[in-house]
């Protein structure tokens, strides 16, 4: 609850994310609500313990808020931005694994946030960046992100050798330019690099390619434009994937 009904926002790291076809996810009466809700609450409780342990094992799970409601997901934080960040690129990757695709944004602003309320400027930002430009089954990661990482590193005086401390930090390893010029979440890359997806990256990726062809065939054609931009990333990655020895040929996807 607030203090007194004092609303106080807060700079918070937020991701806000939207489950695609969750419409007819659910069902017509809604029958199936239930067990994806468990689905999702299942694939947010691993990827929080994968990017704990792959960032930090002194951050504890309560670091990050959530706040699940209907087809959308917001997950913040005033300080773990890594943690929220690699969090986000594990449960775009994991979701894929029950032909679950999300888009939404990466954004830092001014949030409060309690077991009622949810409100500020923040939340605005991250809505219009996921309804408005993400389009796409993509996380694009907003210039006031990188900016606020940028800023909270430099705190650190840490040897930048790049034009940012962003990139220094590498995260910009794991987010890719986009045709329309925004920065977006290489979720496949993020796949393939974190430890526990090691022994079964090429069984992702393979999933990947399934339910891109299986998308293309469906007649709408607002599905097949997202479906389309799922292809060209998805090749991509094959392309750059096979530029570093790894023998995933096999997993391009031919003209749909």
């Amino acid at each position: 609850m607030s203090n007194g009904n004092k609303f106080e926002p807060a700079p918070h790291y937020i991701a806000y994310l939207d489950i695609l076809g969750y419409k007819e996810k659910i069902g017509k009466d809604g029958e199936n609500a239930a067990h994806l809700a468990e689905i999702i609450d299942s694939h947010i409780k691993r990827a929080k313990r994968i990017s704990l342990n792959e960032e930090t094992k002194e951050d504890s799970q309560g670091s990050i808020k959530l706040k699940a409601f209907s087809d959308n997901i917001l997950l913040c934080t005033e300080t773990n931005w890594a943690v929220l960040y690699s969090l986000v690129a594990v449960l775009q990757g994991r979701m894929i694994e029950d032909g679950i695709f999300i888009r939404g944004s990466l954004t830092y602003g001014s949030l409060y946030f309690d077991t009622e309320f949810l409100c500020g400027q923040g939340i605005i930002l991250a809505h219009e960046i996921e309804s408005e430009i993400s389009i796409y089954p993509r996380v694009v990661v907003h210039k006031t992100y990188m900016d606020a990482v940028d800023k909270y590193l430099k705190t650190l005086n840490a040897p930048l050798h790049t034009k940012d401390a962003f990139e220094y930090h590498g995260a910009i390893s794991q987010v890719f330019c986009d045709f329309d010029g925004y920065m977006v979440l290489d979720y496949l890359l993020s796949s393939n690099q974190l430890a526990p997806y090691q022994d079964k990256k090429n069984e992702i990726t393979k999933r990947h390619k399934e339910e891109i062809v299986k998308n293309l065939q469906i007649k709408k054609e607002r599905v097949r434009q997202k479906f389309l931009w799922c292809k060209n990333y998805h090749n991509n990655f094959i392309e750059r994937a096979m530029s570093m020895g790894f023998q995933v040929r096999e997993h391009y996807i031919e003209d749909v």
